[in-house]
């Protein structure tokens, strides 16, 4: 190898690295992209799953969600809580961890593993996610609530879908209850909040303000609202109250004071112009009417 030669693949390397960075802020940027695992550039998800599972998985799923009101409390069940960053889920999820004083157990997995950066991670942690999950759900007492934390970086919804039907039979076949939760926000407010990871990612204001290739806008909206409409019981744009009330409803805890968690303490300053061209990316991507109609159908119920 010449001194050229090596300068060259030093280049494509920086390039490569400058690649990753860039699209995994960029589809962090979208709750569409974090809500499917598409974070395309960085081979956690190489394609759009669609949906590819049983239809009579559907076919339970609407009786089921016809009768969720029957009676409440439920006695036992998992309450499953998938977190995308930025959307105040930091708030919950502490929250949510505070019972395990009142000896509800709790189960995660996501962040980094040792010797791995961010995202070369993620296959394993998935992978670890999934098989503690198995074991996670089996074994309820009668009289027993789990508490479970799924972040963007630990479970696809997208691609394993067929996980969250499985799951859910494996609670209810103990007669106890699977209850899934999401938390979104305002789609400009969410990107604009999630500016302060560009430079935990690498990143530029200029690559911020890229939009990922993905899927057609219309498909990923009308696949969001099915996953949301066939498998989550708690949908919110914001209004922790809201979402505090309905786990206690529910679940029948006894009610424990939610704080206010990771707020950030410094100013973010964005020009007109910027604000401008994400509004645009968002619009584009389907982010501005995914949440639009989340906000029609869940928030105003």
């Amino acid at each position: 190898m010449n001194d050229h030669q090596g300068g060259g693949e030093r280049s494509d390397r920086r390039k490569t690295k400058k690649s990753l960075s860039n699209y995994s802020l960029a589809a962090a940027m979208s709750v569409l992209l974090v809500l499917f695992g598409l974070l395309r550039g960085v081979n956690i998800c190489s394609q759009f799953n669609g949906s590819n599972v049983n239809p009579e998985h559907h076919r339970e799923m609407v009786m089921r969600k016809g009768a969720i009101d029957a009676d409440l409390p439920y006695k036992c069940g998992v309450f499953f809580f998938f977190h995308i960053p930025s959307t105040g889920g930091r708030t919950i999820n502490l929250w949510l961890q505070g019972y395990q004083k009142y000896d509800v157990p709790y189960f995660t997995r996501w962040g980094n593993i040792k010797g791995k950066s961010s995202w070369s991670a993620v296959p394993r942690v998935r992978k670890r996610f999934i098989s503690g999950m198995n074991e996670f759900v089996k074994n309820i007492g009668p009289n027993e609530w789990k508490i479970v934390q799924a972040h963007h970086n630990s479970f696809n919804i997208d691609e394993n879908e067929e996980l969250l039907y499985q799951w859910r039979s494996s609670v209810e076949q103990q007669g106890c209850h699977f209850v899934s939760s999401v938390m979104f926000r305002d789609s400009l407010s969410h990107s604009l909040s999630l500016y302060k990871h560009i430079e935990r990612f690498n990143s530029t204001r200029e690559e911020w303000n890229e939009n990922p290739d993905g899927v057609e806008k219309d498909v990923k909206v009308e696949r969001a609202l099915q996953l949301l409409r066939d498998h989550f019981d708690i949908i919110t744009v914001g209004q922790h109250d809201r979402f505090e009330s309905e786990f206690l409803r529910i679940t029948g805890l006894e009610k424990i004071p939610m704080k206010k968690a990771n707020v950030y303490p410094k100013e973010l300053n964005f020009t007109k112009k910027e604000i401008e061209t994400l509004h645009r990316l968002l619009e584009d991507n389907g982010d501005i009417d995914f949440i639009y109609r989340v906000k029609r159908i869940y928030n105003e119920r």
